[in-house]
C-alpha cells in the first residue's frame, strides 16, 4: 500500500452538519438529547442534580421516533408527560445519576406502560448541559420461550390486578356511600390509609391520608383510643363499644369537641392472616345521645313544675276561698281547666275513645280504655250502649249527644261510675273518673266525640283516709304526674298567667303566654322584674315579692290595680291600669343553694268584674241622686207585700214616715192608713213590682 502525504495522514477524520444529520436519520438506534428541568429555586443558586424534577427532550432522531411512537423531532412534553411510569420502573433515577456522576451508564428496562411493550438497552453520558442518550428495543428479534411465558404471566398478573383493582374500587365506593364514619389504618402507628367522606368531614380541608393518628388527633391517647387501637392490632380481636364519649379538637382551635360514637375496631390481615391494620366503622350518636339527655332533664324540670304547680293550686284555692261569688267563679273556671288539661298529661295512663256518629258507634279505643271494659266486647261498630248498658243510666248518653250536637265540650271531674255490674248479693264498686267529651271535625262537620278519661279511683280513695294515707295518696299522683309528658303545655294554654321568678333579684326563668300578653312589647325572660317591669318597684309589688321570697310565707292579692305604660305607634306610650288577683309562693331549690330558689306567680286578669262592679255602683248611686233630688215622690215597691225597696225624701214626707222607717217593711204595714184607698187593686199574681212617681198632691 503506498504511503500517504505526510498531510494527508496527520490530518484529523472530519464531517460536516449535513453528514452528521444523514448519520442520525440513518441509525438504527435511537438517539436523543434531553435537558434536565430542576425544581424551583432561589434566583442564582447553582443547580442540584438531587432537585431534578424532569427531562425536556431537545432532539430525537427518527429510530427514536420510530421506537417511542412519537412523530415529532422536538416534542414540546416532558419525559414524565411522555411517559409517566418512568420514574417508577427507575428510569428517571438512571437519568438523574448519570447526570449527577458525569459517568457513562448503562440501563435495562422491561418497559410495559404508557403505550410501550419491549426491552430496551439504554446507555446515556452528560454532555456539557444536556445529556447524550442512546438506547435500542427488542422489538425486531424473536422472543423467547423464557420471555413469552415472562409475558404471559404478566398478562396475567395483571388481569389479575385489575379486577383486584377493581373490587377495591368497588369495595371503596361502598365504605364512600355508607352513613357511618369508615377509616383504615396501617401498621403499629395508625397511619391513615382511607377515609370516607363522613370521616373526613369531621376534619373539614385538613389532610388524614399518610398521617398518624396520633399526629392528627394527639388527644386520643390521653383518651385511651390509641390503646384500643394498640390492642387490636396486637390481639387480633375486634373491640365494641356504644355512645363512647370522646372529646376532639377536629379542626386544631384548642377547642375540643363533645362527640358520642357507637365504636367498631376491626383488624385487618393480610393474605398470611397476620394483622396490618385496623378498621374503624362507627357512627355519630351525638343528637340522640343529646336528645335523650335533653329528655332527661326535661323530665326532672317537668316534675319540679309539678310539684310548683301543685303549691300553686293549692295556695290560691285557699286565697280564693274567701271571695263569695268571684271564687266560686274561679274555683270552677280552675276545676273546668284542669279537666281540659288532664287529656293532654298522658298519652299512655289516659283512657282514650273515638266514637261516631250521632249514636255513638265505637271507632278506636286505647289498651287503657280496653282494661276498664275487660270481659266486654269492644269490636269497631257497636253502640257505646251495648257495649256499657250502664251509660244511659249514669248519665253519659245526653251529655255525648249534646255534645255532637253543638260542638261544646263536656267535662266532668271525679265522677263516679260504675263499670262493671255488681254481682247477685254484692255492693257496687264505683270508679271515679276525670273525663272530657270533645267532638272532633271531619270536613268541617262534626263525625263524633272523643273520650279522653283518667282513672282518679286511687286519688278520690286516698283524699278520704286519714292524713297518713293522704300524703301517701299525694306521692302516688306526684308519680303519676311525673310520667306525663306533655305537662308543659299545661301553663302554655291556660288562660291564667304564671311565670317562675329564680334568686333574690327575681329574674324571670320562665313566663307562659297568658302572662307575657300583660306585658306586651316587653322581653322578660332571663330579666329581673326591677329591670323588665320598673312599675312593679312604685306601686309596691317589689317589696311583696322580697317579703315572701325572704319569709317564705305566700301573698295572696284580690284586685290589686297594675298600672303600665305600653307602647304606641307614634312612640308616646299610652297609661293604662287593669286588675289581678294573685298568689306569690315562695319555691324551694331541690339541692339547697338559696340562689336558686324563688317564687311562683299564679295570676288572672279581673280587670272587667272590677270595671262592671263599679259600673254598676256608679248606675246605682246615680239612681239614688236622681231620686233624691227629684221634686216629686218615687218610690219602688216590690213584691204582693208592696215591700218599699227604695224611696225618695219626698215620699217620706208624703207619708209621714222617715224613709228609714219605710224601708223593707209592706206598704200597708208602714203605712196603715193606705188601706182601703184603692191601692189593694194594684195586686196581682203576676205583679212582682210597682214604682210609685206620685202619691197625690
Amino acid at each position: 500500500m503506498p504511503a500517504l502525504p505526510a498531510a494527508a495522514s496527520a490530518a484529523a477524520p472530519s464531517a460536516d452538519a449535513a453528514d452528521l444529520q444523514a448519520l442520525l436519520d440513518v441509525s438504527l438506534t435511537a438517539l436523543v438529547l434531553l435537558r434536565p428541568l430542576f425544581a424551583a429555586r432561589p434566583s442564582g443558586a447553582e443547580a442540584d442534580p438531587a432537585e431534578i424534577a424532569d427531562f425536556a427532550c431537545a432532539y430525537l432522531n427518527p429510530a427514536g421516533q420510530r421506537m417511542l411512537g412519537v412523530p415529532d423531532q422536538q416534542p414540546a412534553e416532558t419525559l414524565l408527560t411522555l411517559f409517566p411510569h418512568a420514574r417508577e420502573n427507575g428510569l428517571l433515577a438512571f437519568y438523574c445519576g448519570v447526570w449527577a456522576s458525569a459517568e457513562p451508564g448503562r440501563f435495562e428496562v422491561n418497559y410495559q406502560a404508557d403505550g410501550l411493550d419491549n426491552y430496551f438497552y439504554v446507555a446515556a453520558r452528560r454532555q456539557g448541559d444536556q445529556l447524550a442518550v442512546s438506547f435500542t428495543d427488542t422489538a425486531s428479534q424473536d422472543r423467547s420461550a423464557v420471555e413469552t411465558a415472562l409475558r404471559a404471566s404478566q398478562t396475567a398478573e395483571a388481569a389479575a390486578l385489575a379486577e383486584a383493582e377493581s373490587q377495591r374500587q368497588r369495595l371503596a365506593e361502598v365504605l364512600t356511600e355508607l352513613p357511618a364514619q369508615v377509616a383504615t389504618w396501617r401498621g403499629p402507628d395508625h397511619v391513615f390509609s382511607f377515609v370516607n367522606p363522613r370521616y373526613q368531614a369531621y376534619f373539614g380541608g385538613q389532610p388524614l391520608l399518610g398521617r398518624p393518628l396520633r399526629e392528627v388527633l394527639p388527644e386520643t391517647a390521653e383518651q385511651g383510643i390509641l390503646t384500643l387501637l394498640d390492642r387490636v392490632y396486637q390481639t387480633g380481636e375486634p373491640y365494641h363499644a356504644e355512645a363512647a364519649e370522646v372529646w376532639f379538637d377536629f379542626a386544631r382551635t384548642g377547642q375540643r369537641q363533645q362527640v358520642f360514637l357507637d365504636l367498631f375496631f376491626h383488624p385487618l390481615r393480610d393474605a398470611q392472616g397476620a394483622v396490618v391494620g385496623v378498621l374503624d366503622f362507627s357512627y355519630d350518636v351525638t343528637e340522640q345521645v343529646r336528645a335523650r339527655q335533653a329528655l332527661d332533664q326535661a323530665a326532672g324540670q317537668l316534675r319540679q313544675l309539678n310539684d310548683e304547680l301543685e303549691e300553686r293550686v293549692e295556695v290560691r284555692t285557699q286565697a280564693l276561698r274567701a271571695h263569695a261569688d268571684e271564687a266560686r267563679r274561679a274555683r270552677l273556671d280552675a276545676e273546668q281547666q284542669r279537666a281540659s288539661l288532664v287529656r293532654f298529661l298522658s298519652q299512655t295512663q289516659a283512657a282514650i275513645c273515638v266514637l261516631r256518629g250521632p249514636v255513638h258507634m265505637l271507632d278506636y279505643c286505647n289498651p287503657a280504655f280496653e282494661r276498664l271494659f275487660l270481659g266486654h266486647s269492644l269490636q269497631p261498630g257497636r253502640p257505646l250502649t251495648e257495649v256499657f248498658p250502664g251509660a244511659v243510666a249514669q248519665g253519659l248518653v245526653a251529655p255525648l249527644s249534646a255534645v255532637f250536637s253543638s260542638g261544646t265540650s263536656y267535662f266532668g271531674v271525679e265522677r263516679e261510675l260504675v263499670i262493671v255490674p255488681p254481682a247477685d248479693g254484692q255492693p257496687a264498686r264505683p270508679h271515679y273518673f276525670t273525663f272530657s267529651f270533645d267532638a272532633y271535625q271531619e270536613q268541617g262537620r262534626t263525625a263524633g266525640v272523643s273520650i279522653f278519661a283518667y282513672d282518679v279511683t286511687a286519688a278520690v280513695l286516698a283524699r278520704r283516709q286519714n292524713e297518713a294515707l293522704q300524703v301517701q295518696a299525694l306521692a302516688a299522683t306526684a308519680r303519676q304526674l311525673q310520667e306525663r309528658q306533655n305537662f308543659h303545655q299545661v301553663f302554655e294554654q291556660t288562660p291564667a298567667a304564671i311565670c317562675l321568678l329564680r334568686g333574690p333579684a327575681h329574674r324571670y326563668e320562665y313566663v307562659n303566654p297568658a302572662y307575657q300578653a300583660l306585658f306586651p312589647g316587653r322581653e322578660l325572660a332571663g330579666r329581673a322584674v326591677a329591670e323588665a317591669v320598673p312599675e312593679a318597684v312604685d306601686q309596691g309589688f317589689l317589696a311583696l315579692l322580697d317579703g315572701v321570697y325572704r319569709t317564705g310565707e305566700p301573698y295572696c292579692g284580690y284586685e290589686m290595680p297594675l298600672t303600665l305604660t305600653l307602647p304606641a305607634a307614634d312612640g308616646s306610650g299610652e297609661t293604662r291600669t287593669r286588675y289581678y288577683t294573685f298568689t306569690y309562693q315562695r319555691v324551694g331549690a331541690n339541692d339547697g343553694d338559696e340562689k336558686l330558689a324563688g317564687i311562683s306567680v299564679f295570676g288572672q286578669d279581673v280587670s272587667e268584674q272590677v270595671w262592671e262592679r263599679e259600673a254598676h255602683a256608679r248606675q246605682q248611686q246615680q239612681l239614688r241622686e236622681l231620686f233624691e233630688q227629684a221634686p216629686v215622690s218615687i218610690a219602688v215597691l216590690r213584691g204582693p207585700r208592696y215591700v218599699f225597696e227604695l224611696a225618695n225624701h219626698v215620699t217620706g214626707q208624703l207619708l209621714g214616715r222617715p224613709v228609714a222607717e219605710l224601708l223593707g217593711r209592706g206598704l200597708f204595714e208602714a203605712v196603715p192608713e193606705t188601706a182601703g184607698l184603692g191601692f189593694e187593686w194594684l195586686h196581682d199574681d203576676d205583679l212582682n213590682q210597682v214604682t210609685i212617681k206620685k202619691l197625690g198632691d
